[in-house]
């Protein structure tokens, strides 16, 4: 009868393995002049535990910093001076996610912000065989003499780490549209691998007289390049997104329901929300219910899993915490601070 310890054991190493399956990924889509679907797969994790509580459908309900990631239109919206950290956890800890971002209004139209992210997968085992010259699970004699199992053992160890650094730029065009762009500085490396990328993401805002709001993002508009080190090219294709949102007010209360479409040509198969050939799409929704501005409860769908979250602010702080479950590797937890200040009272430009 299995131990529980043998039980824990079994999962972490499963746990393990499947991370390393993750990481390999990259070196194996990473064929010189090649699209590589899985290239930015990192980057769209999310950011943000607001976002995550309402099934990451954000293309029209970002209007504060993280713009920067969501929506680049929808930072000339961002009520004054903001500063924003986010930290994650995915797959039961074996992954963090790691989101700063700091913006700043100019006058009542322009807004400028940046924002650095990135996903690291520390101290990933690299193995061999106590004998490589015996295949796995062979009998051998080890140098004491002793007859054992020729099983793998951790050698050494490596971290994977994923970057991007966003500069985002947002003008209002009118009291109800504004256009933005970000430019995005790529950087990845696992053991002695690296690899430089650079792109940009394009966006529209739009609130309609009954106060509906829209937001279309084309994400690496023009195909971005992602060069390693030893020559190799990956290229991430465009995905354009459109998001939708009407906050309704009924008393204290603030409806905000959320929807996203996403499509692209990565050919990511089941791993969408529907897909034919080389297409595919993706389907996030939520729900925000607010409480005079103070207390907000989230429910969502993120393609394939259901999300919820909860914040709270008070003074210039508000506070985010989102959950999101993961049958196969462990439930994915986010917590998220933002910092607001008057912009009437803290420069003038």
């Amino acid at each position: 009868m299995a131990t529980s310890e043998s039980i824990r054991a079994a999962f972490h190493a499963r746990k393990e393995a499947a991370l390393l399956v993750l990481v390999s990924a990259a070196f194996l889509n990473a064929g010189s002049g090649n699209d590589a679907k899985y290239a930015m797969e990192y980057y769209r994790a999310g950011a943000g535990a607001r976002a995550e509580g309402l099934g990451n459908a954000n293309a029209a309900a970002s209007l504060d910093v993280t713009a920067v990631y969501w929506n680049p239109a929808a930072l000339a919206w961002m009520p004054g001076p903001q500063l924003h950290g986010m930290h994650a956890e995915r797959f039961a800890g074996a992954v963090n996610v790691d989101f700063l971002a700091g913006g700043m209004p100019f006058g009542e139209k322009t807004a400028l912000a940046v924002g650095l992210y990135r996903m690291g997968v520390d101290g990933i085992p690299v193995t061999r065989l106590t004998d490589p010259s015996r295949p796995l699970g062979a009998w051998i004699t080890d140098a004491d003499g002793n007859i054992r199992l020729n099983v793998p053992y951790a050698e050494r160890s490596v971290d994977d780490q994923e970057l991007t650094l966003a500069v985002t730029m947002s003008v209002r065009r009118s009291d109800r549209m504004s256009l933005g762009v970000t430019l995005k500085t790529i950087h990845k490396s696992v053991d002695r691998y690296s690899a430089w990328g650079m792109g940009f993401d394009i966006g529209l805002f739009w609130r309609s007289v009954r106060g509906v709001q829209l937001g279309v993002v084309l994400k690496d508009a023009t195909a971005t390049p992602v060069v390693w080190r030893e020559g190799r090219t990956e290229w991430v294709r465009p995905r354009l997104r459109f998001g939708a949102g009407l906050p309704v007010l009924i008393g204290p209360l603030r409806f905000m329901p959320v929807s996203d479409f996403e499509f692209g040509l990565d050919g990511i198969g089941n791993a969408a929300s529907f897909h034919s050939g080389s297409m595919d799409g993706e389907w996030h929704g939520g729900l925000e219910v607010g409480v005079r501005d103070r207390v907000a409860l989230r429910v969502g769908y993120n393609v394939d899993r259901m999300t919820a979250g909860a914040g709270m602010r008070f003074s210039v702080f508000h506070v985010d915490y989102s959950f999101s479950g993961q049958n196969d590797l462990g439930n994915c937890h986010r917590l998220s601070t933002t910092m607001t200040w008057d912009k009437d009272n803290f420069f003038h430009f």
